[in-house]
């Protein structure tokens, strides 16, 4: 048995031989066309064409044989290509004709296309089919076979008219439903930006977006249109570029900064910042161009490093015994601590305002502050159970950071060469690795001179 397949030019009407199969022998007169021999023993003679392209369309005819028989059937293959559609506004005024929106669409086949436009506008909502104005050109056949085509809508924009968004809508055989294009009007003299407010916070090491945004925005063509993240250092006042974008083209300064293309598409215009450091903080601009306009924000970004607090226990040193608070790696320099404690007979918290040092900020190698606070302890049996707490107020704190140390205090009597009508008491500061004691001595009966 074998097959062969045939395609007829619809135009020229000539057949030519696609793919043959005869016994173990077959050939392919188009590239990758086949027949599977597998399939061809359960009667199976279809015929597979990889890759197709417009040359492919036509009649096909099979023609089938299982000696001494023959049978014969056609089929008729259309190839079509999508259109792929663009809207922009033109990019220079053609004197004594205004502004022009252009939809073009491109790569489709066959011919046969239909476009129109519509609009929505602020007042009203609901679409609009546009019937003046429009100049659709005629279609032009490419090269590789398949056609394109330019329509024109001509723009009488006022400032009433900013924000309307117009739509092209573009029919054609190889869409099952309407390709729709928008451009959303921007009117010279009402572009603006939307920032966050004055300030933003954020972390080191953290993730930060700086928002950016064209209110009541939601399609642009960023073809015509661009973005530049500019930082301001707030000590030396120089500005440096962090990130631009134009068309399809864009460049980080700094790296990993980043703005969405298909956000920006939709107006937001936000800056990315991943990994946060200290040299991030400034005032940041955004400046926005739709041609041919411009606008502009700026937001200031406060880096901050939360701090550690490490309450150590007692040390003993050359003028007594000392509680040890520590700070570390927090950015800004400013910082407050203080100490206050609770005893058994105060349960209120006290302040402590004596002996108690706290030395100057320490600025580290990679640019984050530490600080260390000392406070004086003089124990004595009262004092066993006090609480000590070591208080830090700082700005990226929401509420003061407090660290709690209980005062251990053991006591007991020991045998000592004293009168007898003395007692004495030895008390024992837990502290370890050393812990430190006094003699308590006091006298059992009144003296009487």
């Amino acid at each position: 048995m074998g097959v062969t397949w045939y395609r007829k030019d619809l135009v020229s009407e000539a057949e030519v031989k696609v793919f043959e199969l005869y016994g173990d022998q077959q050939n392919a007169f188009r590239c990758g066309a086949m027949v599977s021999a597998q399939r061809l023993k359960r009667g199976d003679a279809s015929l597979q064409l990889p890759g197709v392209g417009l040359g492919d369309a036509g009649e096909y005819r099979c023609e089938l044989t299982v000696t001494p028989q023959k049978a014969k059937g056609w089929v008729l293959l259309e190839v079509l290509a999508k259109p792929d559609s663009t809207v922009f506004l033109e990019k220079t005024k053609v004197s004594g004709k205004g502004r022009h929106l252009v939809c073009q669409s491109s790569g489709f086949y066959p011919e046969a296309i239909n476009i129109t436009w519509e609009k929505w506008t602020q007042k009203v909502p609901q679409h609009q089919v546009i019937s003046k104005d429009i100049c659709t050109g005629p279609t032009i056949k490419n090269k590789d076979g398949v056609f394109s085509i330019t329509s024109y809508l001509k723009l009488n924009a006022s400032l009433e008219d900013n924000g309307t968004i117009y739509q092209c809508v573009v029919e054609h055989p190889s869409l099952s439903i309407s390709q729709k294009v928008n451009f959303t009007l921007l009117v010279i003299g009402s572009l603006s930006v939307e920032m966050p407010g004055r300030s933003q916070i954020a972390y080191v090491n953290g993730n930060v977006t700086l928002s950016c945004q064209i209110p009541g925005c939601p399609s642009l063509d960023t073809r015509i249109m661009g973005v530049t993240w500019y930082r301001k250092d707030l000590v030396s006042e120089a500005e440096i570029k962090v990130f631009e974008l134009y068309g399809d083209q864009q460049k980080a300064f700094r790296r990993g900064a980043m703005v969405s293309a298909q956000k920006l598409k939709r107006g937001d215009a936000s800056l990315q910042l991943p990994g946060v450091g200290l040299g991030d903080a400034g005032e940041y601009r955004c400046e926005l161009t739709v041609t041919p306009q411009k606008a502009k924000g700026w937001v200031l970004l406060e880096v901050l490093a939360k701090l550690a607090i490490t309450l150590k226990k007692p040390i003993v040193k050359s003028n007594g015994t000392h509680l040890v608070c520590q700070s570390s790696g927090f950015s800004p320099e400013s910082i407050s601590i203080t100490w206050v404690k609770w005893t058994q007979k105060a349960p209120q918290s006290q302040r402590i305002s004596k002996d108690n040092v706290t030395g100057p900020t320490v600025k580290n190698e990679d640019g984050v502050f530490s600080i260390t606070s000392y406070l004086k302890l003089n124990a004595c049996l009262e004092d066993n159970g006090t609480i000590y707490q070591c208080v830090v107020e700082y700005p990226s704190l929401s509420i003061s950071q407090k660290v709690n140390f209980t005062l251990p205090v053991i006591v007991k009597a020991i045998n000592a060469a004293v009168p007898s009508q003395f007692s004495c008491i030895m008390v024992t500061i837990l502290s370890p690795p050393q812990p430190f004691m006094f003699l308590r001595i006091a006298r059992k009966s009144p003296l009487h001179f």
